[in-house]
């Protein structure tokens, strides 16, 4: 699980979608993942928080470089067989990766 995120250090972090979007991940049916957030512009303050909060993601913080160089450095770094994307504006259903997962063994075996 990548989760890139730019520009969100201004907003309140009880608030903050990226902390809704990684407590969507921890409330999965499947438990077998890792997140990793890659950080395009948090200020160290935001970073403590973020690491005290979640002490198990992966953090990697980069100077600003943009969206897709986030993506790009998540991927180099990800460790499972399968990846994901998500933004920090969005939340996983709870069956979302063990639904994903499912589909994509079922049509392994065609």
């Amino acid at each position: 699980m990548i989760i890139p995120t730019t520009n969100v250090e201004k907003q309140d972090f009880a608030s903050l979608p990226l902390r809704q979007s990684i407590d969507s991940v921890y409330q999965q049916t499947l438990t077998d993942f890792e997140i990793i957030v890659v950080d395009d512009s948090f200020t160290q303050e935001m970073r403590s928080r973020l690491k005290a909060d979640y002490p198990s993601i992966r953090y990697i913080h980069q100077p600003s470089q943009g969206i897709v160089a986030a993506c790009n450095r998540g991927l180099d770094i990800a460790q499972g067989e399968f990846v994901t994307f998500l933004n920090t504006s969005e939340v996983f259903l709870p069956e979302k990766l063990a639904q994903q997962v499912a589909c994509f063994e079922q049509k392994a075996v065609l």
